[in-house]
């Protein structure tokens, strides 16, 4: 009945309701907009597979919401544009009567930052399996409503975030060697002052280390983020920026980072950054670690820059790397920057 943009947590299989209207609302006035659906025989056995074991396919059902501002119902679907998920700004929902709990609110004014209201989950109420003759009600309950809005249930497929984080590690890759070119090539530009630069180990998003480093391949940054804790966030919040760069991202552009994926794997735990060299060689903090020289031996040929800014550097004509902070924090005070690298495709 309504297209909406796809999520790579949810394959819309089938709708199993007519789509119900939301008419506008007044500050004081509660309204109530319902569906229906019964789930055939075959529907029920997939529900019901999913929860024997999460190795099986899983499927649930969902409830989707949307407004006027994004869809047309006299507008034949062909013309019509991929809608957001948007729910009232002040609504609930109940399943048969009982309240289900539910992130409807998003980032407000940001329409598709809210997901699909699980009617199927292990927390609160959900569709029962057990025959193919009970009527279920979604009833979605709501005031203060300048728009119009509509609402439609699905039987989707849904992917798990370990699912897709294994896609991403068995799909498209950024090479140590690649990356380890791009350092290169950027310090061969005359313009750019090669300095040596921090690199932060910790994810942007959650201050932990990261287990898994991604970023999409038009990202023209070194930095990277932990692929686990962006899909995670995506999930509950739907944004799909990049935490370095604030640029949207791709979910198919998103690639392991196998220059700080081998990084990670040779330091310990303890460590939280690194220094990278302008030939692609680096050294954690206390020297314990890295394939560059020795802090010391290296320190009369190569300056470490303290601030990405550029009155950090000591002036002429050359510029420094330009970038931004990766969020996290670095050892010795210093800031882990954003190195800029050529991407494959210019800007997202």
């Amino acid at each position: 009945p309504i297209r909406f943009r796809p999520s790579p947590f949810y394959r819309v299989e089938r709708a199993l309701s007519s789509v119900a209207t939301l008419i506008k609302a007044g500050p004081g006035d509660r309204k109530v907009a319902t569906v229906r659906f019964k789930l055939t025989e075959p529907q029920l056995e997939l529900l019901r597979k999913s929860k024997e074991a999460k190795s099986n396919v899983q499927y649930q059902v969902r409830l989707y919401c949307t407004s006027d501002t994004n869809y047309n119902q006299i507008r034949p679907q062909a013309h019509q544009f991929p809608a957001p998920i948007e729910f009232p700004a002040a609504c609930e929902v109940k399943l048969n009567n009982v309240l289900v709990p539910a992130n409807t609110k998003g980032i407000k004014k940001q329409p598709g930052t809210a997901p699909p209201v699980n009617l199927s989950g292990t927390k609160g109420p959900a569709v029962s399996t057990t025959s193919s003759d009970v009527t279920h009600t979604v009833d979605l309950i709501y005031t203060n409503t300048e728009k119009v809005y509509y609402i439609v249930a699905y039987l989707i497929e849904y992917t798990p975030i370990d699912k897709i984080v294994g896609r991403v590690k068995t799909g498209k890759t950024r090479s140590k060697e690649e990356v380890i070119q791009g350092i290169i090539k950027l310090n061969d530009d005359p313009d750019v002052e090669a300095s040596a630069f921090g690199l932060s180990l910790k994810d942007p998003l959650s201050y932990a280390r990261i287990e898994t480093p991604i970023r999409s391949l038009h990202c023209q940054h070194i930095a990277c983020f932990d692929a686990v804790t962006w899909f995670e966030i995506n999930e509950q919040t739907p944004q799909w920026m990049c935490p370095i760069c604030n640029k949207p991202l791709k979910v198919e552009d998103m690639v392991v980072d196998g220059y700080l994926e081998d990084i990670l794997k040779i330091c310990s735990s303890s460590v939280d950054s690194v220094t990278v060299e302008p030939d692609g060689t680096w050294r954690s903090d206390n020297d314990k670690f890295g394939t560059a020289k020795p802090r010391i031996a290296a320190s009369s040929s190569t300056s470490v820059r303290n601030s990405p800014t550029p009155s950090a550097t000591n002036g002429g004509d050359k510029k420094p790397f330009s970038g931004s902070g990766s969020g996290s924090g670095t050892g010795g005070g210093r800031g882990a920057v954003t190195l800029e690298l050529d991407s494959d495709s210019g800007d997202d």
